[in-house]
């Protein structure tokens, strides 16, 4: 019996873990990074590997662009700063194929 509890608690983090697929990144942010360059857009990095696996052109190749004309930049900005300051998983789902890797939405859950 200890070696199954011993089992799942070594195993269920791994389980758990993050990771992109072709139209999502479930994953802790490892940069925000906010410029003037690019109309104001706000990078994201997530801290998983995220370049050749979502199915667009990420910034750089190393980050997901949310744009400053985003109908709800500010709701965003704000999920991803509180996301970032806790330590928090985010899924940052993106527009496919789009050029800079266009962020379309987030979820905190």
């Amino acid at each position: 019996m200890k070696k199954i509890i011993l089992f799942c608690l070594i195993t269920l983090p791994l389980l758990s873990k993050a990771a992109c697929n072709d139209k999502l990144c479930t994953s802790k942010i490892e940069r925000l990074y906010i410029t003037s360059a690019f109309g104001g857009s706000v990078l994201i990095k997530p801290a998983d590997q995220a370049s050749g696996i979502l199915n667009c052109k990420l910034m750089e190749n190393v980050y997901i662009t949310l744009k400053k004309d985003h109908p709800v930049f500010e709701e965003i900005y704000s999920t991803l700063l509180s996301a970032k300051v806790a330590d928090m998983l985010v899924k940052l789902r993106i527009d496919e194929a789009s050029e800079g890797c266009n962020l379309r939405y987030v979820m905190l859950d």
